[in-house]
């Protein structure tokens, strides 16, 4: 009985003993509310800075405590750290819901758990900008917060190209899809990233290397500058708890290691582009890949010259080992160069790819010129118009067949004249004298090391080779070779004299078609000939000329000049053309005739004088044996010429006056024939040379004249009428003009 009361009592009572415990009611009517009203809740946390750190989602109540879920953002790298943070958003949050209800009575409140610091949101995207590189390091991330709406919002900077925005959207999309922080019920994270301000990226490797290039640290190329985040310790100077550091990757050109004030201007010139987006001395470390050792890269400059030396294109530039990068990032060349031009270029960046590419290159030089070459950093010097000086004053030396081929810097960096000789005993020393000069005044800056010249041999002497067959083929026996160099532009050129155009073009294809011959072709390459520099000046007309001036003077007398050509020179040791005049010759002409010939002509060295071969002697050759003088031939001739100028016949009588002259060149009476002659033929020229014989022979005028005017009167007594009068009056005219001032006959032609 007992038993079952106590079971029936234990059944009633079961109902009070063992229900749950009711929640406070006020504590579920400040839920309540607060759940009503979450929006408000939310507007109150946006509005504070450590309110704005939280996220409320929903409000309940358990038992006398409001429970408030959601998320608390908290930075810093330790609980220790975030411990104030965490504080002020529960006190923000207990304030926020107490003035939304109206209800401060419930201060019992359970708060969402704070995320750990290498959980923020901002931290996750940057550590993934890091990794990732290219326009992604274009953002510094700096923090994160809850709008009024209860959107994760991040703030900082970022760059404004459009692949920067581009990779951030796509990487909330991957990095924060399941991140309390953004994430949405039922849907895609949810971030605002326009509170980011959009700035030129002062970061960005361009403007970095620009402002290195400004700083003269040209020792330095940089390939990328990237943000990178870690959660770190909340101090005074760090009250976001976020240690940032500039993480620099690049190049350094040369060996040695970073100086000091290397080192301390790279972290000036990143400190100062970094405060634009707040990444200041106090706020980032800056982590310099540029000074790692696996960074240095030997200056190529050296490999690069030894490649220029061989290009003949790239005559006269030096590469020295000074070495830079210029704003843009490219190698910039340091040394010389001659003036190259758009061609030069190209074939200079060339050359440096090829020496940074060799069998035999530094691994680390293709990427020194991956970004280009610039040329930039080359001082300008006249090695070109000095190779042309050299080669001008070698066409105006006595120097044949020498060729500059090339005036470059060698592969040592040496200024170097490459010449070419038939015997470069006999030219080297003056070719090196006279480079020496030249070169110290149009390159100084080529003094170090001093210029040098190279000497190789050439098959022959071309020029020699000309003069030798045009004295031994009689269609070439009045062309005179003068000179055979390399002009200006390395073109083997012959200087002379032709007897005719049609002479000077069969000469030009007789020289191109020596380009054929084995024995010559080296003066044909690589430069074709130029077209020969023949002056027509025909032989006969230096003949005819020297038939006018040389009777003038009595060193002529007995020599009557019939033809002209050239003659091999039978000295071995002074070869080359000589110049031969065949003459009539009476009696024994004088010894120095040939000489004074010579002389004569080079009176004119604008015209006829070109027909002289330079420092050789001219020659006079009878055409037969040498004839006696005969008076009688000299009395027959003046007799004979007399009676054809009596009768006006000039034509007629030449021939017997020149026997005249010839065979009795001491009486006037056949020099006043010749002038005779010369008056009806209107040649003044001659009458004055004539005439001033005849006042020579002459001497003074005597009372009755002396034995050689009686004789002259006799021999030209049948010439009466007006033209002798005429010829008497201009003799006495030339008579006291020779007395006073006498004007001879000159070998230049009169104009």
């Amino acid at each position: 009985m007992f038993a079952r009361l106590l079971a029936s009592l234990t059944l009633a009572l079961a109902p009070a003993l063992y229900a749950p415990a009711q929640d406070d009611p006020a504590a579920k009517a400040v839920a309540d509310k607060a759940a009503a009203k979450l929006a408000a809740v939310r507007k109150e946390l946006a509005a504070d800075p450590a309110g704005r750190r939280v996220r409320v989602d929903g409000f309940a109540a358990d038992k006398k405590r409001v429970v408030v879920t959601g998320v608390v953002l908290a930075r810093g790298a330790t609980a220790a750290d975030q411990k104030d943070q965490v504080e002020a958003a529960h006190k923000k949050i207990e304030a926020a819901v107490q003035k939304v209800t109206g209800d401060t009575a419930v201060t019992d409140f359970a708060y969402p758990d704070a995320l750990p610091g290498d959980q923020m949101p901002n931290v996750l995207l940057q550590v993934e900008a890091a990794k990732a590189g290219g326009p992604a390091d274009e953002l510094k991330l700096d923090d994160a917060w809850f709008d009024a709406d209860g959107r994760l919002v991040l703030g900082g900077f970022r760059g404004k190209r459009p692949e920067t925005e581009k990779w951030l959207a796509a990487a909330v999309g991957t990095v924060l899809a399941k991140h309390p922080a953004a994430a949405r019920p039922g849907g895609k994270p949810d971030v605002v990233l326009d509170k980011l301000t959009a700035v030129a990226w002062p970061l960005a490797p361009a403007a970095v290397q620009a402002e290195l290039h400004k700083a003269g640290l040209t020792r330095f190329r940089v390939g990328r500058v990237a943000n990178e985040v870690k959660p770190g310790a909340v101090t005074k100077d760090d009250p976001a708890g976020q240690g940032w550091t500039v993480g620099v990757s690049g190049l350094t050109l040369g060996t040695a290691a970073p100086t000091a004030a290397e080192e301390a201007g790279l972290t000036d010139v990143l400190e100062k582009a970094g405060a634009a987006v707040g990444l200041g001395r106090k706020t980032a470390t800056v982590a310099l890949g540029l000074t790692a050792d696996t960074s240095r890269v030997p200056d190529p400059a050296a490999a690069i010259q030894k490649v220029v030396a061989t290009r003949p294109e790239l005559d006269g530039v030096r590469v020295d080992a000074r070495s830079g990068f210029g704003p843009d990032g490219r190698l910039t060349l340091a040394g010389l160069e001659p003036g190259l031009g758009a061609a030069g270029t190209a074939a200079l960046g060339k050359a440096a790819v090829d020496a940074a590419t060799g069998s035999d290159a530094d691994p680390g030089w293709r990427r020194l010129v991956d970004g280009g070459v610039s040329v930039a950093g080359l001082e300008r010097v006249k090695v070109r118009e000095l190779l042309a000086d050299l080669r001008t004053w070698l066409a105006g030396s006595p120097f044949d067949d020498v060729r500059l081929a090339r005036l470059h810097f060698d592969g040592d960096g040496r200024l170097t004249l490459a010449a070419e000789a038939p015997d470069a005993a006999a030219v080297e020393a003056a070719v090196r004298k006279e480079f020496a000069v030249r070169a110290g005044k149009a390159v100084p800056a080529a003094k170090d090391p001093a210029p040098a010249a190279t000497f190789a041999a050439l098959p022959g002497s071309l020029t020699r080779h000309l003069q030798t067959v045009t004295t031994e083929d009689r269609k070439w026996s009045a062309l005179l070779v003068e000179r055979g160099f390399f002009n200006e532009k390395n073109e083997y050129t012959v200087r002379g004299v032709a007897d005719s155009e049609g002479q000077k073009k069969a000469f030009a294809g007789y020289l191109a078609g020596l380009k054929g011959d084995a024995a010559w072709k080296a003066y044909f390459a690589p430069t074709p000939p130029a077209a020969p520099d023949l002056e027509v000046i025909p032989m006969g007309k230096l003949v005819e000329r020297v038939r006018r001036v040389a009777p003038a003077d009595p060193t002529f007398d007995g020599i009557r000049v019939t033809a002209a050509r050239y003659e091999a020179s039978a000295d071995p040791k002074a070869p080359g053309q000589t110049l031969v005049f065949d003459a009539q010759m009476v009696g024994r002409p004088d010894p120095a005739a040939a000489a004074k010939l010579r002389e004569l002509i080079a009176t004119d060295p604008g015209y006829y004088g070109r027909r002289l071969p330079k420092g050789r002697p001219v020659v006079l050759r009878p055409v037969d044996a040498a004839q006696v003088p005969s008076a009688e031939t000299g009395a027959l001739g003046a007799g004979v010429g007399a009676g054809h100028l009596a009768k006006g016949d000039a034509a007629k009588a030449r021939d017997w006056v020149d026997a005249a002259v010839l065979h009795n060149p001491n009486d006037a009476a056949a020099w006043f024939l010749s002038a005779y002659a010369n008056h009806l033929a209107g040649d003044v020229e001659l009458v004055r040379r004539d005439l001033y014989r005849v006042i020579e022979l002459e001497g003074a005028l005597g009372f009755d004249g002396g034995p050689q005017r009686k004789r002259r009167y006799a021999a030209a007594k049948d010439l009466q009428g007006p033209r002798r009068d005429e010829l008497e009056k201009r003799w006495l005219e030339l008579w006291k003009e020779y007395q006073e001032k006498p004007r001879r006959i000159t070998f230049p032609e009169p104009k």
